[in-house]
């Protein structure tokens, strides 16, 4: 009789939950320029799930918001896409929210093939399948969960826009707008996919720093907490290409591109709070990561695989599994190269930990891998550079190979006290 209600239990539970399915999944609108007359968002309320599937389209991005009813709190929001060559734009603008919470946004077996020009009217739209960036008044983001699967995603991003900053992070821009802002709880997952992004900022390489990343994470501003994050790729590749040239009235500002960029506006200022703690950076199953860069020969441009840049930066472990393949080519780029001394061209790290007034309880493991990085000024396999403060790091390394063609090399430490 027991077993019996037990079975009648489970039964109700399954069909309960089937039902609710039913009631609360809506079907995302599958949007194209050329049918449809308005490409305004699909608006998204708190406690549902939201489907897109097999949606083909000529737009790179399918633009999502949250509904102006959402006051204070958006949270509790299921989204999959699954199949189809389209990708979600999840985008915090011009909204009221203190809060986003429990956010899951899960893309499978998608193919996109895109060309993305961003001009000075567009360019505050920052080319990422979730951006909070225009969130002002936000306090604090829990518990987002972002999963790419079986995808292959292939973008050439021209950046046109000389008087805005532009943000090329295909993958998620949770990068918070205000000061104070806390993050935490993040997990962002590239299972069994393919990611190639080539970004050309030759028009917007001056006056404004440009982000060029496959994902960025961190802070605007000079304070706020980033918590608990977990970033792993598996059995994937992701390629990372940028151009950029000189302006020719500005002086040429940096973008410092990365395939990972955790980082906050200032590091190295004991008086800026902007914290990092509990990150677990991790590359399993024959991962491989390319990044080339093309830079002019005023250019101080840093080029990585994984970039951190905070203030204050505790627990940090990047394990590198066996077989993983991360290769950085970094080069000069225009007429002047020829005859411009070295140290002003591009350099190159596979792992970056860059500025921190406090840098505590750091590992970085690496294992059976393979390292290529040719840079004509300087590469650095692993460094903790410009550190105020360094303490308990450590580094375990054991190489399948380390070649390149470089200035200088560097496997381990630059550390200024």
């Amino acid at each position: 009789m027991l077993r019996f209600h037990v079975l009648t239990l489970l039964i109700a539970l399954v069909i309960m939950m089937t039902l609710s399915c039913f009631s609360s999944c809506e079907e995302i609108p599958c949007t194209n320029t050329t049918t449809t007359s308005s490409t305004s968002p699909f608006l998204l309320n708190s406690n549902a799930t939201y489907t897109l599937t097999d949606c083909v389209s000529d737009l790179a991005f399918i633009d999502l918001a949250p509904s102006p009813s959402e006051a204070e709190a958006f949270e509790n929001v299921t989204i999959r896409v699954h199949r189809g060559n389209v990708l979600p734009r999840l985008r915090f603008a011009n909204v009221y929210l203190l809060r986003i919470r429990d956010i899951d946004l899960s893309v499978k077996d998608v193919f996109v093939s895109a060309f993305i020009e961003i001009s000075s009217g567009g360019a505050s739209i920052a080319t990422a399948m979730m951006d909070i960036s225009g969130a002002y008044l936000l306090t604090a983001v829990d518990d987002v969960r972002i999963t790419i699967v079986g995808s292959s995603i292939y973008l050439n991003v021209s950046v046109n826009a000389t008087y805005v900053t532009s943000a090329v992070a295909p993958l998620w821009y949770l990068m918070a707008p205000a000061n104070g802002v806390t993050i935490s709880a993040f997990n962002g997952t590239i299972q069994d996919s393919n990611v190639s992004i080539a970004v050309n900022i030759s028009g917007a390489s001056g006056a404004y720093q440009n982000v060029v990343a496959i994902a960025a994470l961190g802070t605007l501003q000079y304070t706020g907490n980033m918590l608990h994050v977990a970033i792993q790729v598996v059995n994937s590749t992701l390629s990372l290409t940028m151009k950029s040239a000189a302006h020719p009235n500005v002086t040429y500002n940096a973008a410092n591109p990365a395939i990972f960029n955790l980082r906050s506006a200032q590091q190295g200022s004991s008086t800026a709070a902007a914290v990092l703690q509990g990150v677990a950076l991790t590359s399993s199953g024959g991962s491989r990561f390319f990044v080339h860069v093309e830079a002019p020969s005023t250019s101080s441009d840093i080029a990585s695989i994984w970039s951190l840049r905070f203030a204050v930066m505790r627990d940090i472990v990047v394990d590198l599994q066996r077989n993983t393949v991360a290769s950085i080519d970094t080069v000069c780029g225009g007429d002047e190269c020829r005859t411009t001394l070295v140290s002003n061209y591009p350099s190159a790290r596979i792992v970056e930990i860059e500025g921190a007034s406090i840098a505590s309880n750091h590992s970085i493991r690496a294992h059976g891998c393979t390292f290529s990085i040719n840079s004509p000024k300087e590469a650095l396999v692993f460094t903790w550079q410009n550190c105020q403060r360094l303490s308990s790091a450590s580094a375990h390394i054991e190489y399948r190979r380390v070649c390149g063609t470089v200035g200088d090399i560097w496997v381990g430490r630059r550390f200024h006290g």
